[in-house]
Formats: structure tokens, sequence, C-alpha cells
């Protein structure tokens, strides 16, 4: 054994330095004996509390660590751990089990965890509450991995909030703490609530499926998007789709779909596509495909989807139709400015434009930005162009744009002709 059995020694009750507030959690020197070389660290309930020190150090074997339990009506189970990723042996001591009864100006328990059994999240319930014997108004707030998690709790003489925290279906290990805010500080060092949550995972497991399972032949393309009744996305920026893909019934073969972050449209929806191929996608092979919502860069929403492979040549793939630039109808664009093309298109597709030069002159490097055809049918785009001076304050730039989807390009589309100008005086 080179991580000797662990010891626990209480150093009595947190308080706040300033006010000598109560702050509900025990203080522990917890040891144990490191014989070879290890990177050791503290878990409590299997999660990280302190960041690994290599041991033994400056003749000394044996580790020890201070640490805080806190008071939130749950025992904790804590061990000296060496997890093996930063090259050494991995290895554990022995475990104890550690409670705190120290009062605290704040308290917080979990209540309830609720599972969803349609998009494997889990619901956290945390009643935060006030100890009504310490007089004035104290805050605090939750956190799920050193990340904060919803508005601050303030509360006094008695009073609590239950707040909920989602547990996104990502299959990993998340950490819900609560600290307390003490002049203008907070008090991370000193947590009132220690809650790990083991989330489920999309894969490996039964979960409905939105849709029934399609098939599709070697080559074909296929095309994922949001459901027609589906409460859009927000458009801001802070919503995205998150897309992998993976053989049905696997765990950790998650592969991304395109890049794997696709953002709604102006109207909050989203599609994307997957092209097949015989090798990658044999005939009788069954994929699952995830889709997360993804919010403020936190994956908060899942659900999987299933498609299979079967025999049988692709059903003929009609050619791609060249896309329409349907305006601006005014053919004239004062120089130096944005200009926004639109038109339709196959539902889908990228384009990519073109541009040149009617007149003789005039610069033509600047081509309008790529774009995608919506869900309707539509797409926008925007091209921006400089003045002309020689020979003649003005220039005519023709645009046309072709689709390109599945590994097909279509044809070109019509031609638009532009006139940039000077400003008409």
């Amino acid at each position: 054994m080179t991580i000797g059995p662990i010891t626990a020694e209480s150093r009595g009750c947190y308080t706040a330095a300033v006010g000598n507030y109560p702050l509900g959690a025990t203080a522990y020197l917890v040891s144990a004996k490191v014989d070879t070389t290890h990177y050791v660290e503290v878990q409590i309930d299997g999660y990280r509390k302190t960041t690994p020190v290599i041991w033994p150090k400056d003749g000394d074997s044996i580790a020890k660590f201070s640490i805080e339990i806190p008071n939130d009506g749950r025992s904790h189970t804590v061990q000296i751990v060496d997890t093996g990723r930063l090259g050494t042996t991995a290895a554990a001591s022995t475990s104890v089990t550690l409670t705190s009864a120290c009062p605290g100006v704040l308290k917080a328990e979990v209540v309830e965890t609720i599972p969803n059994p349609t998009t494997r999240e889990k619901y956290v319930t945390v009643k935060v509450s006030h100890d009504g014997e310490t007089s004035g108004t104290f805050t605090g707030r939750l956190l799920m991995d050193g990340k904060v998690s919803g508005p601050e709790i303030t509360l006094s003489n008695g009073d609590y909030q239950p707040r909920t925290i989602t547990i996104p279906a990502d299959g990993g290990k998340h950490l819900i703490e609560a600290e307390t805010r003490l002049n203008d500080g907070w008090l991370g060092a000193t947590a009132f609530l220690w809650f790990v949550v083991q989330a489920d995972s999309l894969g490996g497991g039964p979960l409905p499926i939105s849709q029934e399972t399609s098939q599709f032949f070697p080559g074909d393309t296929v095309i994922i998007q949001a459901i027609d009744d589906a409460r859009p996305l927000a458009t801001d920026g802070s919503e995205w789709v998150k897309l992998d893909y993976a053989p049905k019934d696997t765990t950790g073969l998650w592969k991304p779909v395109g890049d794997g972050l696709f953002r709604p449209d102006e109207e909050g929806f989203w599609f994307a596509t997957l092209k097949t191929n015989p090798t990658d996608f044999p005939a009788g092979s069954q994929w699952a495909i995830a889709v997360r919502k993804v919010r403020k860069h936190q994956p908060t929403y899942g659900t999987l989807n299933h498609f299979t492979m079967i025999a049988g040549p692709p059903d003929p793939v009609p050619p791609l139709a060249a896309p329409i630039i349907a305006g601006p109808l005014n053919h004239n664009q004062r120089a130096s400015t944005w200009m926004e093309l639109f038109g339709t298109g196959l539902p889908g597709s990228d384009l990519i434009f073109e541009v040149t030069r009617v007149t003789e002159w005039g610069n033509a490097t600047q081509v309008p930005q790529r774009t995608t055809v919506k869900r309707d049918g539509t797409w926008r785009t925007h091209v921006y162009s400089e003045q002309s001076t020689k020979p003649l304050p003005y220039k005519i730039l023709r645009y046309r744009a072709k689709a390109v989807m599945g590994g097909q390009e279509s044809p070109f589309s019509n031609s638009l002709d532009v006139t940039w100008h000077y400003p008409l005086r």
C-alpha cells in the first residue's frame, strides 16, 4: 500500500474573521502516510476538493490537508487519492465519513432530486435558510462546478428560499455548493453545502425517442432539424444546438456532426446534415444522434434519435436546383455601404457567391457573405463595396450564387447587376 489509512482530526467550527458569524462548517485536518511519490488530492464524495500536490516532500511522508465539511444535513466520504492522471501510479487511502453540526447564519439542504425520463436531466432542489438566531440580513449563492447558478439569495429572520438547479444529461459528475457573502466578499473557501450529482448519459441506456427510427441507404444524406412545434431557441447567441452521432447503444463514442455546434436562424430554428457512405455507415448498422441544447456554454437539454442503414442502392439523387436571387429590387447602391441580397433556395443548402465586373473598371474583390438557406426556403446576406473614382465615379458589378449540399453543387443562379455610385446629391 503506497497511501496509508486516512485519519481525520476536528479543528472546530468555522466563523467569519469579521463579525465572528458562524459559517455552518467544521474544520478538519486529514492526513495519510505516502510511501512512494504520488500527486495526492483530497476528494469529498468522489469530487476533488484540493489541488494535487506531490508527496512525500521535504522529507515528510505524511500528507496533510485542511478541509471543511459543511453542516448540510448529510455525511460526507473523504479520501486522499492519486488519480494517476499526472504520470504517477493511481492509489487511494482508506475512506472516512465526516459530518458537521456547526451552526451557520445560512444553511443549505438538498430536499429532492427529480430525474426527467425524457431529457435525462436531473432537477436538484436546494433549500437555503436563515438560522433565525443571528440578527441581520445575509446573502448567499449557489454554484455548480464552480460557476454561479442563479441570482443571489438574501435572507433574514428565519426566512428560506428553494432553488432548483438543472443537471445536464452529459454523463459527468457535477458539484453543487453554497457560499456566503460577508463585507463585499464571497467566502468560497468555506462552503455551507457540498452535494455531488452523477448525471445520466444520453447514450448506453433507454431514452425515449422523439420520433420513429428512420432508414437510409449508404450514401444518403441525413437531415436533422428542429421539429415544427419546438420552442424556438434564443437568437441573441446565448442558445445553440450541439449535435453528435455514434453507433447505437454505445457510450463515449460520440463524434460531432459537422463542427458540432449549430446556431439557430433569426427565427430560432435550426437544422444540419450528416452525409453517409458505405464505408463508415454500412448496411445493417444502427446509429444514434444526440441533440443537446447549449445555453451560455452549458449543455442543458438532450434528446436521442435513431436511424438505421439498410441494404440497397440509394435513391437517385436529383440535381441540386440553382438558388434564385430576388433582390434588392433597386439595383442602385451608394458605395462604401452594406447592401442586402436576398432570395430563395433549397432549405439547408449553403450558398457561395461570385462577383464580376460589368464595367471595365472598378474593384470586384468583395464577395457577398456565405449564407445558408433557411427552413422556409429563403435566405439573406450582405455585401460591401467601396467607391470607384477612376475613370468614372461608379461601377457596375454582377452577382450570382450556387448552392452546395451533400457533396453536390448546383448550377449558378440568375445574375443581378448592381450599380455602385457616389452618394446622390
